[in-house]
C-alpha cells in the first residue's frame, strides 16, 4: 500500500507544541502525551502501591520493635535485617515468576524489599519518642501498647509539611 504523500497532515504528524498537542502527534494521529500518559499508569500503580505497602507494613514493625524493644526489637530487627541481606530485583523476580504473571503479584514482590527501609526508619523515630514524658505517661496511665503506638507514636513520628 503507497505512503500518503503531499500536504495531508496525517503523513507526518503535528509538531511538538502544536494547539491542543503538547508533545504532538504521530504520523497516525494520535496524541503522544495521551499515549505517554496511559503508557506509564501501569509503573504509577506498582510503584505507589510497592511503597503504600512497604510504608504500612515496615512502618508497623519498626514502631513495635521500637517501642517494645529487648526480644522482640532483636527478633523483628534480625528479620528485617535478613530482607536486606538478599538481592532485591533478583529475588523479587524470582517470587513474582513463582506467584503468576500479574501486576499484584509484582507489587506484592517487590514490597517485601521496601518494608525493611521503611521498618528500620520507624524503629529509629519511635526508639526517639519512647523515653519522652508523654510517651511515659500514656504507659503508666494503663494505656496498651498498640493504642500507645496508634494515639501517640504513629502523629508524633509521621514528617509535619
Amino acid at each position: 500500500m503507497p505512503k500518503p504523500t503531499g500536504g495531508s497532515i496525517l503523513s507526518s504528524g503535528l509538531p511538538p507544541l502544536s494547539p491542543g498537542h503538547i508533545f504532538g502527534t504521530d504520523p497516525v494521529g494520535n496524541d503522544i502525551f495521551s499515549r505517554i500518559l496511559h503508557g506509564g499508569q501501569v509503573s504509577f500503580e506498582v510503584g505507589f502501591g510497592v511503597t503504600a505497602i512497604g510504608l504500612v507494613i515496615g512502618g508497623l514493625l519498626g514502631m513495635a520493635a521500637g517501642y517494645w524493644g529487648g526480644a522482640a526489637d532483636a527478633v523483628i530487627m534480625r528479620v528485617l535485617d535478613i530482607a536486606i541481606a538478599f538481592p532485591a530485583l533478583v529475588l523479587a523476580l524470582a517470587v513474582a515468576e513463582g506467584l503468576g504473571q500479574s501486576e499484584l503479584h509484582v507489587i506484592w514482590a517487590l514490597s517485601f524489599f521496601s518494608v525493611p527501609a521503611f521498618g528500620r526508619v520507624a524503629r529509629g523515630a519511635t526508639i526517639a519518642l519512647r523515653d519522652r514524658t508523654f510517651m511515659l505517661a500514656a504507659r503508666l496511665s494503663g494505656t496498651r501498647g498498640p493504642r500507645v503506638i496508634r494515639r501517640h507514636v504513629i502523629p508524633t513520628s509521621r514528617p509535619s509539611c
